[in-house]
């Protein structure tokens, strides 16, 4: 659990009797879209979408060449070197066709999971490997890497692509004539107007978008069915459950907002906030504006009524057994868990469960004082809290505090070092270690809970990481806008900009891999070793592992979508 309490100590120092934040009427994301405009050939020339049959598949009986553009495949069969002509309908990874012998017609069926396809003549059943997907071991390199074209297109909205959770699926938005089609996987959906808010469901099994029609109502589609139609949407995409077998959205009509639960409307509204899921998929909850004033809706059940909900923001307990806000009456407010109050404050910010569910956290303010509360009773008071954090037991609690403009950490009321700033902390998954970061003469430094220094001074550090078996740490620091990994004590290259997404260790903790740029190319790093470059990497993406020396991302090289699968040697 981390609380960033910066923003809310600024806004309270300035205006203490005002309410910390405010919320506007849920609007719809499909209205605010811009109308962007796709990096696309000149207009006389339109690319079709290739779907992922496309290509050649050979296996040890026959070979197949596919010319697959948006529903339709056709292409040729050769087997015992005979050719056949076929043509045939693909709706994801199934293909149906036919194909003529001796003046009979022959139907077959195939199935196609990456460069894999499954092909079915009759009673037997045919694999098949896509050409020239075969693994080539490349010199200088610590890898065998293969990339699997996944789609190509040419038609796609700047920013509209996303990557499922599992990096293993692909949607966009396309424009053609003037209309807009999803595109998941290769298969277009209905043309609207406008589409946003393309969202995978968390088990990256479903997609959810918002649409409008050329009538101007808005709709909400998942998995190409579509909801009923409104006046407008909420704020952002539509929200799966965590087991992503359920979904909720807010919808406008007659001036009214009611949320959607599975295609079961609520109470009517003035106004919604966010809605949320329980972890276990069961609860929702989301803040309701009603007759003025704001009460949690938790289950169907409203609670009582108050001027705000803090951060228009209501969260679950890991387990799904509690549910918590901050409630502001005027220029009071107090935590509300499961219904009951809390102790009251000037303000309230940063409540959080432990990841065990079992203890809280929040910060408050009291006479420009704050106040740790934990487990609802007052703690410490300071000047300033920076920022609360908890390890997954709830048993080590540090928070980041300022007193006579120095910063330092406290963990279990123990003082570290005093500095300049301090940030973090993170904590090992195992064994108990907390590192954190921190500044002294414009320097940013890795400390240990011990007080001692994990690193050397550097200009900027970011990115730090345990290993999942909590003996190893790195992290990545900026010397002169040179990017460089720290890994235990040795130093890892230097690159132009390490990927958002950060370092990453394999499940065993033996490797540790993180995306680079270096002049004109991207580079995936595998314990040190960048190899070639590998693409675009597209927002959301991130490295998967399948196995502790198996990885797999999605990339854009061009016009092209693929999947590069990636086997460690060593």
């Amino acid at each position: 659990m981390k609380l960033n309490l910066q923003p809310f100590l600024a806004r309270l120092n300035r205006a203490l009797a005002a309410s910390l934040l405010l919320f506007g009427l849920v609007t719809s994301a499909v209205a605010q879209e811009k109308d962007k405009q796709p990096a696309a050939p000149p207009p006389e020339v339109r690319p079709e979408v290739k779907g992922p049959f496309a290509g050649q598949f050979s296996g040890d009986d026959l070979s197949m060449t596919i010319e697959h553009t948006g529903k339709t495949c056709k292409g040729k069969i050769i087997k015992a070197g005979k050719p056949f002509e076929f043509t045939g309908t693909a709706e994801g990874n199934a293909l149906q066709g036919s194909f003529s012998v001796g003046g009979a017609k022959s139907n077959f069926s195939a199935t196609i999971i990456g460069d894999e396809l499954t092909l079915t003549l009759g009673f037997d059943a045919y694999k098949l490997s896509r050409a020239g997907a075969t693994p080539v071991v490349k010199t200088g390199v610590n890898t065998v890497r293969k990339e699997v074209l996944l789609i190509e297109s040419a038609e796609v909205l700047n920013d509209t692509e996303v990557v499922s959770p599992s990096n293993r699926r692909i949607a966009f938005v396309i424009l053609r004539d003037g209309l807009r089609y999803a595109v998941l996987d290769g298969v277009e959906g209905k043309p609207y107007r406008r589409i946003g808010g393309l969202v995978f469901s968390p088990d990256s099994s479903r997609l959810s978008y918002i649409a409008k029609r050329s009538d101007g109502k808005v709709l909400v589609v998942v998995d190409e069915k579509e909801s009923e139609d409104f006046d407008a949407l909420g704020r952002g995409p539509a929200t799966f459950s965590p087991d992503g077998k359920r979904l909720a959205f807010a919808g406008l009509r007659e001036g009214k907002w009611r949320v959607l639960i599975d295609g079961e409307a609520g109470e009517a509204y003035e106004a919604i906030g966010a809605i949320l899921f329980s972890p276990d998929s069961k609860r929702v909850a989301y803040p309701a504006l009603k007759e003025g004033k704001w009460r949690a809706v938790v289950d169907g059940q409203e609670h009582a009524a108050v001027t705000e909900i803090g951060r228009n923001e209501i969260i679950f307990s890991p387990d799904s057994k509690h549910v918590a806000y901050a409630a502001i009456d005027g220029n009071q407010q107090n935590m509300m868990v499961d219904g009951i109050p809390g102790r009251t404050f000037d303000g309230i910010t940063g409540f959080g469960f432990s990841e065990n569910g079992r203890r809280t956290a929040y910060v408050a303010l009291r006479n420009r004082q704050c106040v740790l509360v934990v487990d609802g009773q007052e703690k410490a008071t300071y000047e300033h809290i920076q920022g609360v954090s908890m390890d997954k037991s709830g048993k080590t609690l540090a928070i980041g505090i300022r007193r006579d403009r120095q910063a330092m950490l406290v963990i279990n009321d123990v003082e570290q070092p005093e500095f300049d700033n301090v940030e973090g902390p993170q904590f090992s998954p195992i064994g108990g270690r907390i590192a954190y970061l921190a500044q002294k003469d414009n320097k940013w430094s890795v400390m240990m809970a011990d007080g001692t220094p994990a690193s050397k001074p550097h200009d900027r550090v970011d990115f730090l990481s345990f290993s999942p078996d909590g003996k190893r740490l790195a992290y990545v620091a900026v010397d002169k806008k040179l990017n460089t990994v720290h890994l235990d004590d040795e130093t890892l290259g230097g690159f132009d900009e390490i990927w958002e997404h950060g370092l990453l260790f394999s499940p065993d903790s033996k490797h540790v891999l993180f995306g680079a740029h270096r002049e004109t190319r991207s580079l995936l790093v595998i314990d040190g070793i960048g190899g070639e470059d590998i693409g675009t990497l597209l927002p959301g993406s991130k490295a998967v592992f399948d196995k502790a020396d198996e990885l797999h991302i999605i990339t854009r090289r061009g016009t092209s979508y693929q999947r590069l699968d990636v086997r460690i040697l060593r």
